[in-house]
């Protein structure tokens, strides 16, 4: 969710989009890629100063579009986290309570955008345990937000090049094995985005920029698909 496209490669116009707002430092400021700030790092204790285009900023411009309402994102994303680092108990999580509770004094958090799980296919077995963990978060976030309906859209983890996939040190040996996993999860109110279909950096493993805005508006498609039921 912090995003790794390259925002040179986007337009000018859409490098910002003035009616969708983000929260930071306890002020909601005009929303710009790249959402993450690297002199206001989400996660002080770990700063992710690479953040590019991530597909916030499209999700909130196709919300606001399709509903004429006043969107504000509020970034809880630390790449390179597995899905362990966001127990109820871990920095992580304590971190995003605390932003949440200071950005719902003026705004009602109204859904969340998930994805994770790239760093969680080292081993068939730490593909396997990402079920739970996930079924957990779900959970976690439903009862400290007070809202058991929350709607939770995630993305299913992307594709992989095989130059990348065949790098022994970074072992994607459970990569299609979560892909699985995470297209059986059933869930009320939890819908899942695909996201195998969408181009990749030269890295052979991140987004590009326009995938990344592809992803956001399925992420809303999604949303607004779960409002209609």
């Amino acid at each position: 969710m912090v995003g790794r496209g390259n925002v040179d490669e986007l337009p000018s116009e859409r490098k910002s989009y003035p009616d969708v707002k983000i929260f930071r430092k306890g002020v909601w400021h005009e929303a710009r890629h790249p959402l993450q700030d690297p002199d206001d790092p989400v996660f002080s204790m770990n700063a992710d100063r690479i953040g590019g285009v991530s597909p916030g900023l499209s999700f909130a411009r196709s919300m606001r579009n399709a509903t004429g309402l006043s969107v504000g994102l509020l970034l809880c994303a630390k790449g390179g986290a597995g899905i362990g680092a966001w127990e109820r108990e871990g920095d992580l999580y304590r971190t995003m309570m605390d932003r949440f509770r200071e950005a719902s004094t003026v705004r009602r958090l109204e859904g969340a955008l998930i994805y994770l799980g790239e760093g969680d296919t080292r081993s068939m077995e730490a593909a396997g345990a990402w079920i739970k963990s996930f079924h957990r978060l779900v959970g976690n976030l439903r009862a400290d937000f007070s809202n058991q309906a929350l709607p939770i859209v995630f993305a299913q983890i992307a594709s992989i090049s095989q130059e990348r996939r065949t790098r022994r040190e970074h072992g994607y040996a459970g990569w299609e094995r979560l892909k699985q996993l995470q297209a059986e999860i059933n869930l009320p109110n939890v819908v899942m985005v695909k996201t195998d279909d969408l181009p990749l950096k030269s890295d052979g493993l991140h987004l590009s920029a326009s995938a990344a805005e592809i992803l956001g508006q399925r992420f809303a498609a999604a949303f607004l698909g779960m409002e209609a039921l």
